[in-house]
């Protein structure tokens, strides 16, 4: 008997509902299959959308997990590059405190706080199958946090444009208030998205990280409605 990959995750459904509540348990229409627009069995990609540079707008004013020192370009001795990006895409690039490249073109970089990085990012997972971006969320709560609010906004209109489906993945990494911060985030700024993520007829809302998760609902009427678990 062959198992396809439909029918593993149809399995796992239905173990995850056996040990749920009665009152949290999937509805047995949902279960049964997937509707179209719903992600299970197509490709989903993450995305952080976490570089920045000085000059490009950004609260965070600062190199972005390019530089070990943000306040300063990436160069030989302060970098945090392990993979040299091509940006023949982008528009607008960043020159770096590198010499030149071996083709002899400067050595720059992108920001993903200029829309055009985002809407190119988005345009190449439109041309080659990919769905759903799980956009990866850390504890917006401190210097971050303007930036990456941001961020979101920037990726729900690319996802707007492209056609593709996102939906926000908590990382609570030393994020030790994360229990009560995170749902005042997901309440207050993240659950309002027309492109969101549906499992099974449900809006996804997963963290990766132990302490507290989330599932958003949607009521008859379409609007979302949190319950939380500790």
């Amino acid at each position: 008997m062959t198992i396809s990959r439909r029918t593993l995750l149809a399995g796992a459904a239905a173990v995850v509902g056996a040990t749920q509540t009665p009152a949290a348990a999937a509805p047995a229409s949902a279960v049964a299959g997937s509707p179209p627009g719903d992600v299970v069995g197509k490709v989903t990609v993450g995305y952080q959308g976490w570089f920045a540079c000085a000059g490009d707008g950004a609260p965070i004013n600062g190199w972005w997990h390019w530089s070990r020192d943000w306040s300063q370009p990436p160069s030989p001795s302060n970098t945090a590059i392990v993979s040299w990006p091509d940006v023949r895409d982008f528009t607008s690039t960043y020159q770096t405190a590198y010499g030149n490249l071996g083709n002899g073109q400067p050595a720059r970089v992108f920001s993903s706080y200029d829309q055009q990085t985002v809407n190119t990012h988005f345009a190449w997972m439109q041309q080659h199958g990919c769905d759903t971006v799980a956009l990866q969320r850390f504890n917006p709560t401190g210097g971050e946090g303007p930036t990456r609010d941001a961020m979101a906004v920037k990726v729900r209109q690319a996802a707007e444009q492209y056609g593709r489906k996102f939906y926000i993945m908590y990382d609570a990494t030393a994020w030790t208030s994360m229990q009560s911060e995170l749902k005042a985030d997901w309440t207050a700024k993240m659950s309002v998205t027309r492109h969101h993520r549906r499992t099974r007829g449900r809006t996804a809302n997963p963290s990766s990280a132990s302490g507290a998760s989330g599932s958003t609902r949607r009521t008859r009427r379409g609007r979302p409605t949190c319950a939380w678990t500790s």
